[in-house]
């Protein structure tokens, strides 16, 4: 995540031990089959989500951030299928929680939550801004991010 994120010049997002606990919580009520539209927010206008299905959990970082191509800078507003992209680089986020859950011979559910949230109405211009720096070895890079964050889970 943060990879992604200083090549937007977004600072690093932090663990946080209490999102960690409400994004497990999160991931755990997905794999139990409860719908993503009815999981409330514990405090709405507070934390943003970034949620994903997939058989490589690692590569959830690398999907979000692909929907940069859907993203005007020029226009600077929400852009429904640019989201999770937006809200993976938002610049005013500082702190970060990660869940991650199974089923047995199922896709693996991650959730990450941010705080504080994104994807702010009129704020997109001083919070997405433009890619600014270069990495020839970005996807090995962001994949060791994604572990950083992941193994803590598992220990």
């Amino acid at each position: 995540m943060n990879s992604y994120r200083a090549l937007h010049g977004s600072g690093k997002l932090l663990i946080h031990k209490n999102i960690s606990q409400e994004a497990q919580e999160h991931a755990n009520k997905l794999c139990r089959g409860i719908s993503e539209r009815y999981i409330p927010f514990d405090v709405p206008d507070m934390l943003s989500n970034l949620t994903c299905h997939s058989s490589r959990p690692l590569e959830c970082v690398h999907m979000w951030y692909e929907e940069r191509k859907y993203y005007n800078y020029e226009n600077g507003q929400y852009v429904p299928k640019a989201a999770h992209f937006t809200l993976l680089i938002w610049k005013s986020s500082k702190y970060v929680g990660v869940g991650i859950c199974s089923k047995p011979m199922e896709k693996y559910f991650v959730v990450a939550k941010l705080y504080p949230r994104g994807n702010e109405k009129n704020k997109f211009s001083e919070n997405v801004l433009p890619q600014r720096n270069h990495c020839s070895n970005l996807p090995t890079n962001c994949i060791f991010s994604a572990v950083a964050v992941i193994i803590p889970l598992f220990a």
